[in-house]
């Protein structure tokens, strides 16, 4: 089983190469960048030229991601395999926090951090190992505003990640549907001795394709969407796409304009309304007087608004 410093070293020759700073690195360049990382970390072992080739087999078989040495330009690359860089973030982001604070005593005095809310990852290693093997679970679920919770048996199919919340995803037992459940709610989690048939026709990419977020019902019309945005707040909708649909329409001093292709949720309502500051929308019509209702609505209450309301 690897160590945590080889599971590190593995980490760091992937953010190395994947960085393209420089855009081929040299086997001494990733060797001087482990190094320098681990000397900062305290770490006394390090990357050598054999062990190196070992680690490439080993980032291959256990993150699917496959580096190779272009001959041309006397340096090393990672083949194309978007699912798995973006699977490795995932991996990173954690593990970077864990490592830099581990160890170290006084941590208030240097580092801040928001109030922990319970995200339920500790069920993460037993949906996997349900959805691996077809197994039913039973949850026990706490839904956001009802006062007791309810137990529901989930045929799991995948755990899906969104705004750094965790959810499984499964068809529900008692009427067949498809269901999104956040991790964060779960009080209980059983799993059950009998398998469950999956369906061969069910598919992530699809089932997913015109939703945002977690929302994922066959119900509900795909519709064209145009927003427009300043041209500050353009770059964060550049630099972190709304949907996989994106495309830009303008972008120039005067703004940005996008294009997107989705059914038009609660969801993603809310998400638009969290970027208020510069958006507007500029189609369809309904959309755009759903939005103005809600701001009429918000200016109402404030100005309304009085200690003896509440």
């Amino acid at each position: 089983m690897a160590t945590v410093n080889q599971i590190i070293r593995l980490l760091l020759i992937i953010r190395k190469i994947k960085s393209q700073r420089p855009a081929y690195p040299t086997l001494r360049q990733v060797i001087q960048y482990v190094k320098e990382d681990f000397e900062i970390r305290g770490i006394q072992s390090g990357l050598s030229d054999r062990s190196f080739q070992k680690d490439i087999e080993n980032i291959r078989t256990q993150f699917g991601i496959d580096i190779v040495y272009c001959q041309q330009n006397q340096g090393y690359r990672i083949e194309q395999n978007y699912e798995a860089l973006l699977n490795i973030e995932q991996i990173l982001e954690p593990f970077e926090i864990f490592n830099a604070l581990h160890g170290h005593t006084e941590l208030s005095e240097y580092v801040k951090t928001e109030p922990y809310q319970p995200a339920g990852t500790h069920y993460l290693s037993k949906l996997i190992y349900a959805i691996k093997n077809t197994l039913r679970i039973n949850i026990t679920y706490m839904k956001f505003g009802t006062l007791e919770p309810t137990v529901r048996t989930l045929h799991p199919y995948l755990i899906r990640q969104f705004r750094r919340r965790w959810y499984v995803v499964g068809r529900l037992e008692s009427t067949s549907e498809f269901k999104t459940f956040g991790l964060d709610r779960i009080l209980d989690l059983e799993i059950g001795k009998e398998q469950f048939f999956k369906d061969p026709h069910f598919s992530y990419d699809m089932k997913f394709k015109n939703s945002f977020g977690i929302y994922a019902s066959d119900e509900g019309e795909i519709e064209d969407v145009e927003l427009s945005f300043s041209e500050f707040d353009g770059n964060y909708i550049k630099s972190s796409p709304l949907h996989h649909s994106q495309r830009i329409l303008k972008d120039d001093e005067s703004g940005l304009r996008i294009a997107l292709k989705l059914k038009i949720t609660d969801d993603f309502i809310m998400e638009l309304l969290s970027l208020s500051s510069s958006l507007a929308v500029v189609k369809p019509a309904w959309l755009k007087q759903k939005m103005v209702d809600v701001y009429d609505g918000a200016m109402a209450r404030n100005s309304e608004y009085t200690e003896q309301n509440y």
